[in-house]
Parts: structure tokens; C-alpha cells; sequence
């Protein structure tokens, strides 16, 4: 199935959705515009519908909603996401509701590590450690 390219009135939409976040840092993700609290990520586009990374306890409350699923692209589910498709979204005070506990839970994630970044190891150099005899 092709890929959906997220139409330009739901990348508004959500513009505006999350106009009240001031905290909200847009970026673009395989071309679909998501929004990051903290460096990490928290609400997005994705073809015509939304998602949101919610707590697990969160997600078993908002997917009593008939057409609320887990977010799984190429069939691959990513833990903490759901899809919110228009049938559920079009009720904007039932997503706001769930957009600020999203924002609730992602404020207090830790930042997110970068990929390849290590604390540091001491190294020694010169002289091996001593080898202690029994």
C-alpha cells in the first residue's frame, strides 16, 4: 500500500492544535510534520490521521475508542503510540484532552540520549594495573 502524503489542511490542523504548547518544537519526520516537548517526541501527522505517545495505563483508556489503534507503520507497532484517525479526532475537545496528557506524560520523559553518545571512559595509560599473588 503507498505511502499517504499528510494533506496540508491536517498539518494546519495540528498547527493549531498545538498552538497552546510554547514548549513545542516542530520538525519533520520521512516528510510528515511531528512536534517534540524536550527532545522527545510527542504528537505528529501521519497520511490522514494523527499520533500521540501516551503512557501504557493511557493507552488502554483511549483505545476503548472504536477507532483509536496502536501505530504500527509497516506493521512494525512503535510501544507508546496510538493512531487517531478522523473519526475520533474530528471531537477537538475529546483531543485536547488527550493531547495535554500526552504533553503531561512527555515533560516528564528524560531527554532522550543521542544515538552513539557514551559517557566516557577512563582510560589508562602506561603502566597494566598490578596483578596481586596469592
Amino acid at each position: 500500500m503507498p505511502w499517504e502524503k499528510v494533506p496540508p489542511e491536517n498539518e494546519t490542523w495540528l498547527a493549531r492544535m498545538v498552538a497552546d504548547y510554547p514548549d513545542a518544537e516542530k520538525r519533520k519526520m520521512f516528510g510528515c510534520p511531528v512536534f517534540f516537548i524536550g527532545g522527545n517526541m510527542w504528537v505528529g501527522a501521519h497520511e490522514r490521521n494523527f499520533i500521540l505517545r501516551l503512557t501504557l495505563d493511557d493507552q488502554e483508556e483511549i483505545l476503548q475508542h472504536p477507532a483509536v489503534t496502536h501505530f504500527a507503520p509497516m506493521d512494525r507497532p512503535m510501544r507508546e503510540y496510538v493512531l487517531i484517525p478522523p473519526e475520533a479526532y474530528r471531537d477537538e475537545d475529546w483531543f485536547r484532552g488527550w493531547l495535554q496528557r500526552s504533553a503531561d506524560y512527555v515533560r516528564a520523559l528524560p531527554p532522550p540520549v543521542k544515538a552513539g553518545a557514551r559517557a566516557a571512559q577512563p582510560r589508562s595509560i602506561g603502566v597494566p594495573p598490578a596483578r596481586h599473588s596469592a
